[in-house]
């Protein structure tokens, strides 16, 4: 509850957010509901698709879309800490423990 109350402005952010960096396009989705996170690959519509929800670290590809599940920064359920870096100049991604 404190932590909402600090951070109350992101709290309001939706599930899904979509971006454009330097004509990549990228779509930010929680994933709660894997149907639309599987439609969301198929459409190609995005290069770059980053997930959450199950906590596990996951990089893989649909056609020309990256997927990418970064796992949980915090070590709260799984007990690892881990983020993904993507390197945009060649659309590599690796997923390190912190």
């Amino acid at each position: 509850e404190g932590l909402r109350k600090k951070f109350d402005n992101l709290c309001k952010l939706s599930d899904f957010l979509e971006l454009d960096y330097k004509g990549i396009k990228i779509s930010v989705y929680h994933g709660t509901i894997p149907f639309i996170l599987n439609a969301l690959a198929e459409s190609q519509i995005y290069d770059i698709i980053v997930t959450g929800h199950t906590h596990r670290p996951e990089i893989k590809r649909i056609e020309n879309t990256l997927i990418v599940n970064p796992g949980e920064c915090c070590g709260y359920l799984t007990g690892k800490r881990t983020i993904a870096l993507l390197n945009t100049e060649n659309m590599s991604v690796e997923i390190i423990e912190i």
